[in-house]
This record gives structure tokens, sequence and C-alpha cells, in this order.
């Protein structure tokens, strides 16, 4: 659940930061206020929190398991959804550029 409202305030703040680009650049009236739904039509937005929201159930475990030159590998549930977890590691990019734009220097 953490997980979906970081990843809905992070396209909260992308779309601030194009009012803010627009407002700078191009002189448009710059409002601050980002409804709800504005944010929830994105589709980059719902493909993202469909890739977040997989995970493996705390109780529910299974293995996968294949031959190589007559060993027999097992893959355990856990490690597979752990390996699938690190491909989240790209949110912190977005912690890091609000961190490092909120570092600018102010006018």
């Amino acid at each position: 659940f953490l997980t979906i409202v970081a990843v809905y305030f992070a396209y909260w703040h992308l779309e601030l930061w194009d009012r803010l680009d627009r407002h700078l650049t191009r002189t448009h009236r710059f409002n601050v206020f980002v409804p709800y739904l504005f944010v929830l039509k994105s589709r980059r937005l719902w493909f993202e929190v469909a890739i977040c929201i997989g995970h493996i159930p705390p109780w529910y475990t299974f293995e996968f398991y294949s031959t190589s030159v007559e060993n027999v590998i097992v893959y355990r549930a856990e490690t597979l959804g752990a390996l699938a977890n690190v491909c989240r590691l790209y949110l912190l990019w977005w912690i890091y550029t609000n961190w490092m734009l909120a570092d600018l220097p102010n006018r």
C-alpha cells in the first residue's frame, strides 16, 4: 500500500514540476492545485502500479525446480519475489531527483 501511495505522490510531484516549468518558460498561469483525478488518469501511473503491486504473501510458498547436468536446482517463491522486488529500486530515482531539485538555490 505504501508503495502505491509513493508512486502516486511521485506522479503528483511530476505534474507540479511540469506546471512550474510551463509557468517559467511559457508564462502560463501557475496553479498548485493538482486534482486527484488528473493524476489517476495517467496510464504510466497505472502501469507502474501494476509493476509494483505484485508480491508473495507471507504465508504462501512454493518451489520451482529445473534440472541441469543431472543436478536439481530449486528456486523458492520468496527468492523469485525478492528478485522481482529489486526492480523497484528505480523508485529511489524519484527521491534523488526531488532532493537535487530542492537543493538548487532560489533567486
